[in-house]
C-alpha cells in the first residue's frame, strides 16, 4: 500500500513518487516526482499548488517538507494546517 500526502481533506497526492517540493516563487509550491521525471533524470514538469498569496507557498512547501521527513513510514500523512491555503492544482509541463 502507498503512502499519501494528505494536504486537505478533498487533497491527497501519492507521496512515494515524490522527488522534491519547492517554493521558487514564495507563492506557489512546485511537487517535482518520478512520474515527471524523464529516465535520463531531467525533470519536465512539476504539479504547481497555489498556496494563497505571497510567502505563502514557502509556508506550505516547509509544511509539506516536515510532514514527509517526520512520518516516513506512515501510511496517510497529513499536513498541519498553518499560515497557507491549499488552492488550485495545476500541472506545468515543459513541452
Amino acid at each position: 500500500m502507498s503512502t499519501r500526502l494528505k494536504l486537505s481533506p478533498t487533497v491527497v497526492i501519492n507521496a512515494d513518487e515524490i522527488t522534491q517540493v519547492s517554493s521558487s516563487s514564495g507563492v506557489n509550491v512546485q511537487v517535482y516526482s518520478t512520474i515527471t521525471t524523464s529516465y535520463s533524470g531531467e525533470k519536465q514538469g512539476y504539479l504547481n499548488i497555489a498556496a494563497g498569496g505571497v510567502g505563502k507557498g514557502t509556508n506550505l512547501a516547509a509544511a509539506m517538507n516536515a510532514a514527509l521527513v517526520g512520518a516516513p513510514g506512515g501510511r496517510v500523512i497529513e499536513v498541519p494546517a498553518g499560515d497557507y491555503t491549499v488552492g488550485a492544482i495545476s500541472y506545468v509541463s515543459d513541452f
